[in-house]
């Protein structure tokens, strides 16, 4: 049974111009876009919490394939105003419908995925009491990822090893590839929904990686400027240590990294603006960075 189960969440929690918010989207979603999983992924972050809780509440609702469903209805209604003696019309109709319900079937198993990590958050939120005026805001990932600086593939493999009594291969990848980078340019960080079952053996974890690469740094960094001398010319090896140098990374750089990964992470930062509205989330990843020891 959910945690949560007896909270029932209205549209009405909403205000008329978010809840507004939320039925433009469905209506883009189905009108537009013909219910592609692809969008609705690509926007569906866009929105806040409560928000993405109404939209994958209604979405099932409207566009499930069964007998009364909206999505079943104007599939029945636009049939019978097709003309029949127009091969060409049939045809266009009968692929729209193929890939609409298609897409239909594909959008709600994206859903059924989402929903459960969404309704459980929002149920937290309303549980909690927590500020709507600060929790309506759309959350956005913190920091960009942590540069790889040498022999990736064995930072790859400890950063596997250490979690893997945590997590499946497919997440720990997801974290990984969410979290660091070997380029000087990547795409920037997204937010995820990984679960936080075990914050002890998790933040050990962390702290573990974090120590064999990146605490000593400055000494790394010297390593790093042998191991290069005379594959590089003086003056690039000379360019390559400033530019490491310059980058040091810190607790609070994994800290925000956690932050972008773990929902559990977010809701207990927005917990904390109760107690205290003018706290900024650097000051709380800093604090809640010393649990990485």
């Amino acid at each position: 049974m959910s945690k949560y189960s007896r909270i029932k969440p209205k549209i009405t929690d909403l205000s008329p111009s978010e809840a507004g918010m939320v039925f433009n989207f469905l209506d883009e979603l189905y009108y537009t876009y013909s219910l592609d999983v692809h969008y609705f992924q690509q926007e569906i972050n866009k929105y806040s919490i409560p928000q993405q809780y109404f939209i994958t509440k209604y979405s099932k609702e409207y566009f499930s394939l069964q007998t009364n469903s909206y999505l079943q209805v104007t599939m029945d209604n636009s049939g019978k105003a097709v003309d029949l003696d127009n091969k060409d019309e049939v045809d266009k109709f009968e692929l729209y419908e193929t890939t609409i319900k298609s897409n239909a079937v594909t959008l709600i198993k994206k859903i059924d995925f989402l929903q459960i990590r969404i309704n459980e958050r929002f149920k937290y939120y309303i549980k909690n009491k927590l500020n709507y005026s600060k929790d309506y805001e759309v959350e956005e990932p913190k920091g960009s990822k942590i540069p790889v600086y040498y022999k990736t593939k064995e930072f790859k493999l400890l950063f596997l090893n250490e979690l893997k009594d945590l997590y499946s291969e497919e997440d720990i990848l997801l974290f990984y590839n969410n979290s660091f980078t070997t380029k000087t340019t990547s795409f920037p960080p997204n937010l995820l929904s990984l679960e936080i079952s075990n914050s002890g053996a998790l933040y050990s974890a962390l702290f573990n990686i974090y120590k064999n690469r990146y605490r000593d740094l400055s000494e790394k960094l010297k390593s790093v400027v042998r191991r290069y001398n005379g594959v590089i010319k003086a003056k690039k090896n000379s360019e390559l240590y400033s530019e490491l140098k310059a980058q040091k990374i810190t607790k609070y750089h994994f800290m925000c990294i956690m932050y972008n990964a773990f929902p559990k992470i977010r809701d207990s930062f927005t917990k904390a603006l109760q107690k205290d509205s003018e706290l900024t989330l650097k000051q709380y990843l800093l604090t809640k960075s010393r649990n990485i020891k």
